[in-house]
């Protein structure tokens, strides 16, 4: 699930670690010896004042994480440089640079050339293809149009699965003489019965960093209508950051904002729930607790923390689900905690909770490492909702369904976004998860043929 770095980049970062806990248990050792009596002896005014031992730790932990970070991202940019030389790329070969050579006006003469097969594996499966295809039909642009462009621009000689994954399988350009209805784009790939439920979105206005007002609120809701979702659960933050949100006053705010949405003819479902900081979580009563669940049924979103360790974020779950409720995990890919300890969330589990991780971890919008560790979640069926994170229609959108299919996930799709949501606002037993498939060969093994 994690990154594999070289043994040498391991060993720096084993260094980092070992330096770190030095520093810490020499602060520890220091802080606790008593004062020598001429220490004692000595005015305030000889000795000076005492070095803030916390502040030299915690400037040393600084760097040492700083350094962490530094060696991390020259891992990525090593790795995406590799890609752009064609020795590895996530999507299974090198992506092609769309500046890198004129856009001509038809179809290259060589790709004619090109066998089925290598047609068909060519670069289908190139995200930045699939999401100009995506754009071209939000922005209401035919089939035709979108194939055309994709055989000029990348050389695809068989732009049909991509057309196909987009635009949906059969949705050919019906004839001239029929003229289109005048529609919106097409929902990509969406079920017509499906009930896309959005289990973790901050729709409500101005209460935390979700949209600062309602115009932003119902602009959210509308991206959120139009990406095919259809119920939406509120859930702002419940922490000390936010001491005003109690689950009263986010009641208040939903039944305020159905009314808005209703006024707007804005067809969507809003719920009431929370996403609830654990260290804060233990200090509510139940009654509280029960009161910020999702809608209403048994389960809370309980935010993950992006600390290093998990060991008391485990122990303050568990406190939780022995107190009887019930737990799904926000987002635990961004979690270093669940990063460095692959059991971790496995454990969790075993216990009853369940994992909501989020649709742009899947595509990427989170960084190479969380997209990593995120679709390892899946793989492993540790992953048992995605939902959007919404907080804005720009920074962080509420797409959600076509991210799950466009990454691989159709067969899991109505699963992790509408049977597995239903069930936890029900309180229902969650159903089997469908098979997953394999990952994707990529670098030296996808070139041997491993």
């Amino acid at each position: 699930m994690t990154r594999t770095l070289s043994p040498r980049a391991q060993e720096i970062l084993a260094a980092l670690d070992r330096e770190a806990a030095a520093r810490r248990s020499d602060a520890q050792l220091v802080a606790q010896l008593p004062a020598t009596p001429r220490q004692a002896a000595e005015p305030d005014r000889e000795r000076g004042t005492a070095p803030d031992l916390p502040a030299l730790v915690d400037t040393a932990l600084a760097q040492t994480e700083l350094a962490r970070r530094r060696l991390s991202a020259l891992a990525e940019a090593v790795e995406e440089f590799a890609g752009r030389l064609g020795v590895a790329d996530e999507d299974g070969g090198p992506e092609p640079e769309p500046t890198a050579r004129p856009v001509p006006t038809e179809a290259p003469a060589a790709a004619a050339t090109d066998t089925p097969d290598q047609a068909g594996r060519r670069r289908i499966s190139n995200r930045a293809a699939r999401r100009l295809a995506v754009d071209m039909a939000t922005e209401g642009a035919s089939r035709d149009a979108a194939g055309d462009r994709l055989r000029s621009l990348y050389g695809i000689t068989d732009p049909g699965p991509t057309l196909d994954l987009v635009f949906g399988v059969g949705a050919a350009e019906a004839p001239a003489a029929a003229p289109e209805p005048k529609a919106a784009a097409p929902l990509l790939g969406q079920p017509p019965a499906l009930e896309v439920i959005d289990l973790h979105h901050h729709l409500l206005p101005g209460i935390d960093d979700g949209p600062p007002t309602l115009d932003d609120a119902l602009a959210l809701a509308r991206a959120a209508v139009a990406a095919g979702t259809t119920t939406v659960v509120a859930t702002p933050h419940v922490s000390r950051s936010y001491p005003a949100n109690t689950a009263a006053s986010i009641a208040e705010q939903v039944t305020a904002l159905q009314g808005a949405l209703a006024g707007a003819s804005i067809p969507l479902r809003v719920l009431r729930g929370a996403e609830v900081a654990v260290t804060h979580a233990v200090n509510l009563s139940d009654e509280e607790l029960s009161a910020l669940r999702l809608g209403t049924g048994p389960y809370l979103l309980v935010e993950c923390p992006l600390t290093p360790t998990g060991a008391g974020f485990e122990l303050l779950l568990e406190s939780l689900l022995d107190r009887g409720h019930r737990i799904l995990l926000a987002h635990p890919e961004r979690c270093r905690a669940f990063q460095r300890d692959n059991e971790l969330l496995a454990r969790l589990v075993a216990r009853g909770a369940l994992a909501q991780i989020t649709a742009g971890s899947l595509s990427g919008h989170a960084g190479r490492t969380v997209r990593e560790v995120a679709h390892g979640l899946v793989r492993e069926g540790l992953a048992h909702v995605v939902a959007s994170d919404a907080h804005s229609v720009d920074r962080r959108p509420p797409s959600l369904l076509s991210e799950v299919e466009q990454e691989g996930y159709a067969e899991q799709a109505a699963w992790l976004v509408g049977h597995v949501p239903r069930a936890i606002l029900d309180g229902s037993r969650v159903p089997a998860m469908p098979a997953v498939p394999s990952p994707p060969r990529h670098g030296l093994k996808r070139l041997l043929g491993r």
